[in-house]
């Protein structure tokens, strides 16, 4: 695999997470199986919090400052069509710094 099939896998995956959250009933984005598992609401501000740390530590060439991830949970107030967004904005923002091998 090549480094434009790594980034089109990474890509891939996350529109066929996101398609399967389509639809779903309200009930579902809180509910957990068992108490230390996320809930749908957690999960997407978590990958939300991978990408805007990986971004920046592509950006930094450092170590991201994981000291601020937490401020992200208090954004599941805002809802799912926020978090999916957000979700959105942090993966293309993430996509956009890995440089593609023919540039």
């Amino acid at each position: 695999m090549n480094l434009e099939g790594l980034v089109e896998g990474v890509a891939s995956s996350r529109r066929y997470f996101l398609k399967h959250l389509a639809n779903l009933p309200g009930e579902a984005w809180a509910y957990k199986p068992f108490p230390e598992c996320m809930n749908l609401l957690e999960t997407l501000v978590h990958l939300r919090i991978d990408d805007l740390t990986a971004a920046e530590s592509i950006e930094t060439l450092d170590e991201p400052d994981y000291s601020v991830t937490d401020s992200h949970y208090s954004d599941m107030a805002k809802g799912k069509d926020f978090l999916i967004e957000s979700l959105n904005q942090s993966h293309a923002k993430l996509l956009s710094l890995i440089p593609s091998p023919r540039t």
